[in-house]
């Protein structure tokens, strides 16, 4: 499978920005944010969220127009063979943001028409705790090897956003992570924060 770099998905974004009217946020997340804000030297998808609906609906009807080809309704191959995936108004994965993914973002780079932007780390560890696939567990670590993450922060964030989203153990999830953590000395976590997180009732 061909790998994505951050220079393949700004080289599509140039090539179909002619095409689009008005303007469109386009928000990595996953592998795809991560590359973008160099903490991976490539990914194997193309991961987009589209916040608003206005989004969606030119994105998916100007892939059509373009000849993409489409797999399902969130899944689409570029003419040069890019997979991207696609996921609407602020839902990435199975985590509903709580707030708007445009106004927390990290801005990347403006098109004419397209504004690019990648999920802020908090998120993008959130979106990747609800998955906790042995990648995603990979990449959180990376995050935290090379980011300064607040833990307390992240799971104040985490325990707010599991408020609207439906996620399968969640309390475990970010439990194995602290303990994780903690046990190889990537990050400081607190003896106090750990019993918050085992006194939690998600």
């Amino acid at each position: 499978m061909r790998k994505v770099t951050d220079k393949d998905l700004i080289e599509l974004l140039r090539s179909i920005d002619p095409y689009i009217s008005g303007k469109v946020y386009l928000i990595a997340i996953g592998g795809t944010a991560l590359t973008l804000l160099e903490l991976k030297p490539s990914t194997l998808d193309i991961d987009l969220n589209l916040p608003r609906e206005e989004d969606s609906q030119k994105i998916r009807k100007l892939f059509r127009e373009l000849d993409f080809e489409r797999i399902n309704r969130n899944k689409w191959i570029s003419p040069n063979g890019l997979i991207i995936d696609l996921c609407d108004l602020d839902y990435i994965f199975c985590v509903q943001l709580p707030e708007s993914s445009i106004e927390n973002s990290v801005p990347i780079k403006e098109f004419e028409h397209i504004s690019l932007k990648a999920l802020n780390l908090y998120d993008l560890i959130i979106s990747k705790l609800a998955r906790s696939e042995t990648k995603d567990m990979d990449d959180i670590i990376t995050v935290f090897q090379n980011r300064k993450i607040n833990p307390e922060k992240l799971f104040h964030r985490y325990r707010r956003t599991m408020e609207f989203s439906l996620v399968k153990d969640a309390k475990e999830n970010i439990l194995m992570l602290f303990r994780e953590l903690k046990s190889k000395k990537i990050a400081h976590i607190r003896d106090e924060l750990l019993k918050e997180v085992e006194e939690w009732n998600p």
